[in-house]
């Protein structure tokens, strides 16, 4: 996995350059996201990273603990499908959701020879999807794109759709680390200013916050804010 500082230093370099947020309303988040799987999907899902899909391997290594042959397993932000190519041979049924209509286009194309792959559009802010449906969910470095109003809904949400005693494994970028505070200073330059960027940070507290307060019991594992949030039940 390239690191932050890495990412970095090519951010500026790819076709995404220009693309920002109109505002805070969630059509604009959409629109950003489908903009930005139009000019450069991979760059979008994975700035700097030199194998794209090679890289969901990593993710799969982190949670594999976590998956099970018989399990339905959701992915929050799903983007074009790189960390689900990996995940759904390790699972029953795999799902993934994503705002932008463009990148579940493209997922749809890069999974269409994955047989247990089922793609759905989102809202933003909310999960289309059945409750106590599913035996595992994950989302990696995707809330940091997302208002943490928002966020503590979506937690609320995936605590709904997970089955009772189930687990959701949760990565986000930690600002109390000094390559994640690097990054945040980066955000702050100018031209995000002309062309908003939607990028948050957090503390390990404050994941433990929002997850208790959405009704999960919440362990965070590592410094990069790996936490697991399991549904009591």
């Amino acid at each position: 996995m390239a690191g932050v500082r890495s990412v970095l230093r090519r951010f500026r370099r790819n076709r995404l350059t220009g693309i920002g947020l109109a505002s805070e309303s969630i059509d604009s988040y959409r629109d950003f996201w489908d903009s930005s799987a139009v000019a450069d999907a991979e760059n979008a899902v994975a700035h700097g990273v030199e194998d794209v899909w090679g890289s969901g391997a990593s993710e799969l290594t982190m949670l594999q603990p976590y998956l099970s042959p018989d399990a339905s397993v959701l992915e929050v932000g799903c983007g074009i499908g790189r960390i689900m190519y990996h995940v759904a041979p390790h699972c029953r049924e795999m799902h993934g959701v994503d705002i932008s209509a463009e990148m579940l286009k493209l997922a749809a194309k890069n999974l269409a020879h994955v047989p247990n792959v089922k793609l759905h559009l989102g809202s933003g802010y909310d999960l289309p999807l059945p409750a106590d449906e599913f035996d595992f969910v994950y989302s990696c470095r995707v809330f940091q794109h997302v208002p943490k109003n928002v966020v503590l809904n979506y937690l609320k949400e995936v605590h709904r759709v997970l089955k009772p005693g189930k687990k959701f494994a949760l990565q986000i970028p930690n600002i109390l680390l000094d390559e994640h505070m690097d990054a945040l200073n980066h955000f702050a330059q100018p031209e995000f200013f002309r062309n908003p960027y939607p990028m948050y940070f957090y503390t390990p507290a404050e994941v433990e916050r929002l997850g208790s307060y959405a009704g999960f019991e919440v362990k965070v594992v590592d410094d990069w804010l790996l936490a697991i949030l399991t549904k009591p039940g």
